[in-house]
């Protein structure tokens, strides 16, 4: 699960997430497809990745905490 104050920050966490575990966008993966997935109260933000050596791996991020969210604070 995604522990993130809102839609923005966690998105920036899948990202950092994915990066951090595969390595550099379009060097050693790609990014094929994202989708947000509903099941009953949950939400998941679904990405499907292509390897450098052409395999194919689903992440899922549990994103129920802060889909939909903003941040009412001002950031500086």
């Amino acid at each position: 699960m995604v522990l993130s104050i809102d839609t923005e920050e966690g998105i920036g966490f899948e990202y950092d997430w994915i990066i951090n575990v595969w390595g550099e966008p379009n060097e050693s993966f790609r990014i094929l497809n994202q989708k947000v997935v509903h099941k009953g109260d949950n939400s998941y933000d679904v990405f499907t990745i292509e390897l450098a050596n052409g395999q194919s791996k689903k992440i899922i991020f549990d994103i129920s905490k802060f889909f939909g969210k903003k941040n009412l604070f001002t950031r500086k």
